[in-house]
């Protein structure tokens, strides 16, 4: 029987990662290899690569590499896979559940995991991994960290509050809480100011929705956090920052 695609399927977490290998043939039959799981380290990926050269049934067959946008624990394989010539795919992680939803097993495991992940690449058009250029990857985690410290803002000045309102609030907690408050309204303004360069630095990777008109006082970018699975209003036309 002929086949005309490969795949390995990826399941990564923090400290390792599982993988399937697996065929479709002509006549839309699945075949998977067993779980192998690697350490997610860079000695891991070079077993992981010898692993999957044993299993490759042919060079003229498309390979692609199949792995979830999780966190940001799978950058560092997808950045090894593309380094050696490989192609990957990074899927949002909503695609692979509602797939797997659609299959007969309703177990939740890593190795399962890896083999739906596996069979989701085999079945369907997947939209090819680019890595982000350094100034969307900063503008990447930029913008998280706006967000992460508006969060914090918004708790201290809850505290404050809550200080304020209280009978005979210590004066050092209130103190410090309003040094740090000050502190933290100085760093949002350096990331504004930050973002705005950014996104000139880089314009050809970004389009502002009708949606949003306007990006005054950069409304456009950081009324919405990027990440892999929320869009934002200012959206990035590189594959490396919208996946699969």
């Amino acid at each position: 029987m002929n086949i005309l695609k490969q795949t390995v399927g990826i399941d990564i977490s923090y400290k390792k990662f599982d993988a399937r290998f697996g065929t479709i043939d002509t006549q839309q039959q699945n075949t998977l290899s067993t779980s192998k799981s690697f350490k997610n380290s860079p000695a891991g990926f070079k077993l992981f690569l010898l692993w999957v050269k044993k299993l490759i049934v042919s060079h003229d067959v498309p390979l692609i590499f199949v792995m979830e946008a999780t966190g940001v624990y799978y950058e560092h394989l997808a950045h090894f896979l593309l380094h050696h010539g490989y192609q990957v795919a990074v899927v949002l992680p909503n695609k692979i559940k509602n797939y797997a939803k659609s299959l007969e097993s309703k177990s939740k495991t890593d190795p399962l995991d890896a083999a739906v992940i596996t069979r989701f690449g085999l079945e369907r058009q997947l939209k090819l991994w680019t890595p982000p250029s350094d100034a969307l990857k900063a503008l990447r985690d930029v913008c998280r960290e706006y967000h992460s410290t508006k969060t914090n803002i918004t708790q201290i000045k809850n505290q404050l509050h809550a200080l304020k309102s209280s009978f005979k609030p210590h004066r050092e907690s209130f103190k410090r809480k309003t040094q740090l408050l000050k502190f933290l309204e100085r760093q949002v303004a350096l990331m504004k100011k930050e973002l705005r360069a950014l996104v000139k630095s880089d314009p050809k990777d970004w389009v502002i929705l009708p949606s949003s008109p306007s990006w005054r006082k950069l409304d456009a970018l950081i009324l919405s956090p990027i990440r892999n699975n929320s869009p934002a209003m200012l959206v990035s036309t590189s594959s490396s920052m919208t996946p699969a």
